[in-house]
């Protein structure tokens, strides 16, 4: 009698799980998440000037406590307990007149919206008229600093609030270091195309394009803004250490060329891996000296100074996981993503020296980037700004499931939008332009 009731006791609790997860399958199937239609652009900021530049630069080594977990892929993480490079944060301060602009990159995954907007916050008492946070998109490098679940998942590992604050300050301190150090300087500009990447997925059209722009003060080159498009992801996908990559690297060989500090901005790089190289040296050594190379032999050219900017913001689509998961399991992505994914964007353009370039929260392909360029009346396209949406490919891709759309957290709306937004912010900035 004892046995019998014993079974039908497991027999019970079996069912009442299976109960469970059944009822927890079928809620969050359902269509919880609000059909959302995207809020035309409101504009934050602007402002342009013409005259002399000035320009300050500083990098600062981010005092992480290890060992920590690094952020770039899915499951399983590395636990790394050193890193071969200091991970930096990079800035620049640029300076026209009553405009003033920071820019501040670090080598990691992706910046959280949030982080950004603390790192403006903390800048709030340099007088800035605004500041761009960047990141290169390094998959080799730390995680743990965005609390956000779906990020957590997705690439970031779990989080930790010292390496977030690290961050912020490291990136806040950068800023205020440049700040000090602006003084007058020459603009100089180099650009041209590269043969250094391969497009990802059979996706055609690759962001070949190279920008260098070079501040040279009376004492040597401040320091150098460069745009450049690759995927930061040379280092093993279970590197024993933290690694910067390529980028890490780049800065280093730009350092001790005598070239300052060098804040690298991604470009249309959502399609794009480094070409594999045959020589001997270390993958992350051989692609930073290639890029270094590069950057030498651009022709550099004088340019008039001119700083100006704008920002815009509007609230995004509804996310779309269907290409995301298997049918039977793309609705709780959808949930998951409706619910703690990004619903609001900036877009911005900054304009140096007469060069427009449109700064976009996510990684377009060359596709998107030619579209985003056209509608803001840009010649270069910068990803990873202010925040992150995940790839960005045209509507046409979208619906057919090709390239990096497969990975996408959008529908076919959101480059549309995207480009609405960069349109308007153009529009500021030549609005801009014509105040007296």
């Amino acid at each position: 009698m004892t046995t019998l009731r014993r079974r039908k006791t497991r027999w019970f609790w079996a069912l009442g799980v299976v109960g469970v997860f059944t009822l927890a399958g079928i809620l969050a199937s359902l269509p919880w998440c609000a059909r959302r239609r995207a809020s035309p652009p409101v504009l934050l900021r602007r402002g342009f000037a013409r005259g002399p530049l000035s320009a300050g630069a500083a990098r600062v080594a981010v005092p992480l406590r290890f060992p920590l977990v690094l952020g770039g892929y899915t499951l399983p993480r590395p636990e790394v307990t050193s890193a071969p490079l200091p991970l930096e944060a990079r800035a620049l301060v640029l300076e026209v007149g009553t405009v003033s602009v920071g820019l501040v990159t670090l080598d990691i995954l992706l910046m959280p919206e949030a982080l950004a907007e603390e790192v403006r916050a903390g800048a709030s008492g340099l007088g800035l008229s605004e500041v761009f946070v960047t990141v290169t998109h390094v998959h080799s490098s730390a995680g743990g600093y965005d609390p956000r679940l779906f990020a957590e998942l997705g690439g970031t590992s779990r989080f930790r609030a010292d390496i977030h604050e690290a961050l912020r300050a490291s990136m806040v301190r950068a800023l205020t270091e440049a700040a000090k150090k602006v003084a007058p300087v020459a603009l100089r500009r180099g650009a041209g195309d590269v043969d250094l990447t391969v497009s990802r997925r059979g996706v055609p059209g690759r962001d070949t394009r190279l920008d260098r722009f070079s501040f040279l003060g009376a004492a040597g080159v401040v320091g150098e803004l460069d745009v450049f498009a690759a995927h930061a992801t040379l280092a093993p996908r279970s590197s024993p250490v933290l690694d910067t990559d390529y980028v890490g690297r780049l800065a280093r060989l730009e350092w001790d060329a005598g070239h300052g500090v060098m804040v690298l901005l991604q470009g249309a790089e959502g399609n794009l891996a480094p070409r594999p190289s045959s020589r001997a040296e270390p993958l992350t050594a051989t692609f930073a000296m290639d890029v270094s190379r590069a950057l030498g032999s651009l022709e550099p050219t004088p340019l008039e100074p001119s700083l100006g900017f704008a920002r815009v913001t509007s609230t995004l689509p509804s996310p779309d996981a269907s290409r995301l998961l298997p049918r039977l399991a793309w609705r709780w992505g959808q949930n998951l993503l409706c619910e703690l994914g990004p619903s609001a964007a900036t877009v911005s353009v900054l304009e140096l020296g007469g060069v427009r370039m449109v700064l976009v929260p996510g990684e377009p392909t060359y596709e998107t980037a030619k579209a985003l360029e056209t509608a803001a009346r840009a010649v270069r396209t910068v990803a990873l700004a202010d925040g992150y949406l995940g790839y960005l490919e045209p509507a046409e891709r979208v619906r057919a499931v090709q390239g990096e759309s497969r990975m996408q957290y959008f529908g076919p709306a959101l480059v549309e939008v995207l480009a609405r937004d960069a349109a308007a912010a153009g529009d500021a900035l030549d609005a801009a332009k014509t105040r007296p």
